[in-house]
C-alpha cells in the first residue's frame, strides 16, 4: 500500500514494515521537531523525511570539507604515482568515483583517514538533530567518539 508523506509517496510493498523489529524502542510521543505522525512513521518504517532540517549553508560547508578530504587523497595518490588524473574538474558527486576507478581502494583510504572536519562535527551539536534524537531515543544520548567518513561509490561493472 502507498502512504503519502507531504510530496513523497512510500510504497511499502518493497520492504516489510519495521514496526515488529523496533517496537521495543518505541516510547510515548513527546512534542518536538517531529510531528506525532512523523514520530510514528519512524517506528513504522524505520525512517522519516524531515525537509529543510539542516540549513543549506551548513550542508555546503560539510560538502566543502569532504571535497577537501577527497582533494588531499587525490594529491597524495598522484604524488605516489597511484593515479594519473586528479579529476579536479569532476563535481562532488563524481570525483571520488573517478579516483576509485583509477586506484581501487581509494575509498577505503578515505574511510580510514579518521579526520573529523569541523563542519561535520558541527552536526553533532545541531539543536534540532539533538532534539529529534531525544524524541526518538530519550534524553540520554551521546555520539560515538570514533568517526570515519563512510564513502560509497558506484563500482565499475563490465558486462
Amino acid at each position: 500500500y502507498i502512504v503519502e508523506m507531504s510530496d513523497i509517496a512510500v510504497d511499502r510493498s518493497y520492504y516489510s514494515p519495521l514496526a515488529d523489529s523496533i517496537a521495543a524502542w518505541q516510547r510515548d510521543y513527546t512534542s518536538g521537531p517531529l510531528t506525532e505522525d512523523e514520530f510514528h512513521q519512524f517506528f513504522e518504517d524505520g525512517f522519516v523525511l524531515k525537509h529543510d532540517l539542516i540549513k543549506r549553508d551548513q550542508l555546503a560547508s560539510v560538502i566543502s570539507s569532504i571535497e577537501g578530504l577527497v582533494d588531499e587523497l587525490a594529491q597524495n595518490l598522484y604524488r605516489a604515482d597511484k593515479i594519473q588524473d586528479l579529476h579536479e574538474n569532476d563535481d562532488f558527486y563524481k570525483r571520488l568515483t573517478a579516483i576509485e576507478a583509477q586506484f581501487p581502494g581509494a575509498c577505503v583510504l578515505l574511510h580510514k583517514n579518521g579526520v573529523l572536519p569541523a563542519a561535520i562535527a558541527s552536526l553533532w551539536s545541531n539543536e534540532t538533530l539533538i532534539s529529534i534524537a531525544q524524541q526518538l531515543l530519550g534524553r540520554d544520548i551521546a555520539g560515538h567518539p570514533v568517526w570515519n567518513l563512510r564513502t560509497k561509490v558506484k563500482k565499475n561493472i563490465i558486462f
